[in-house]
């Protein structure tokens, strides 16, 4: 794994989930259930309330809207040519010529 993935698996609260061995039971895929949630909720996140973090991945959305009062939009995919417009390629050439722009801003995640 790169630095930056070993990061945020590192930042997990379970980074390592032990696979289920033999038949699954309620028990053991309620225990993974639990450990995934644990994990997409301490990703940090400004989609749905910026509480939650990526927990609606892990939930269905009938369960995620119990817990926040705002809905978590999905981002939608760009697909291989995405359309950038050109306020935001201004935006991201200053940036990236002056050093000052992390790759993450320039890509609009932050």
């Amino acid at each position: 794994m790169t630095n930056s993935i070993d990061k945020i698996v590192d930042g997990f609260p379970h980074p390592n989930i032990a696979p289920i061995v033999g038949i699954p039971t309620y028990e053991s895929i309620a225990k993974l259930n639990l450990q995934l949630n644990a994990n997409a909720a301490s990703v940090q996140s400004n989609l749905g309330d910026g509480q939650l973090g990526l927990l609606a991945l892990t939930v269905s959305p009938a369960v995620f809207n119990t817990l926040s009062a705002v809905a978590f939009v999905h981002p939608v995919n760009p697909g291989t040519n995405p359309h950038i417009g050109k306020k935001r390629q201004n935006q991201m050439g200053n940036g990236l010529q002056s050093g000052s722009l992390s790759l993450e801003s320039a890509l609009g995640y932050c």
